[in-house]
């Protein structure tokens, strides 16, 4: 499933990050916010999923320069002449199957554009703990090596362990697998 994230918005919620704050500052923020995506969807096992990370282009950034932001499941977006809000809500109207799609934010706007679209609207702070709350995918257990032969030792260990009664023994050695018998001394 990809994600839709209003950038800003997020590193408010998660930083406590005030948009009046300098150039180099909101730089850092977010480079420190695409990294942190990915190291949590590294840590949940989601690696086939992507993120796209949408942020004002203009609005609050003096200085003109978006310093390059790369992960392999990391897309930033800037939004260049208008808002990441119209943006994103732009973007969502041109998805062939916005359903697919996970839309990351507190504004009320963005909310609204995903849930009329027929996106996944979620918190900011949801995303997150979605993220650390997912178990990574389960790996199948391997599946021990059957020994060839076992020694006499082991096998009268095994024997004394499951059958305490010599008389279950007797039963258990009238089986016609094979697997079963105990070999001849």
């Amino acid at each position: 499933m990809p994600y839709l994230i209003d950038g800003y918005n997020l590193l408010m919620a998660l930083r406590k990050l005030r948009l009046d704050e300098p150039p180099d500052i909101l730089a850092n923020e977010r480079a420190w916010l695409a990294r942190h995506l990915q190291e949590l969807l590294q840590e949940s096992g989601k690696t086939s999923e992507t993120v796209t990370l949408v942020f004002d282009g203009g609005s609050h950034e003096k200085s003109g320069k978006q310093t390059p932001i790369k992960y392999p499941q990391i897309k930033v977006e800037y939004s260049k002449d208008i808002d990441a809000d119209s943006w994103i809500e732009n973007h969502l109207a041109r998805l062939d199957f916005p359903k697919e799609w996970t839309v990351v934010s507190n504004d009320k706007r963005i909310i609204k554009a995903a849930k009329s679209k027929g996106a996944t609207p979620m918190a900011c702070l949801d995303f997150e703990f979605h993220l650390l709350e997912s178990p990574p995918p389960k790996k199948d257990a391997p599946v021990p090596h059957k020994p060839e032969l076992l020694s006499t030792e082991q096998i009268k260990d095994w024997e004394k362990e499951f059958f305490p009664n010599p008389k279950d023994l007797e039963e258990f050695e009238g089986l016609s697998d094979p697997f079963f018998r105990k070999p001849k001394d």
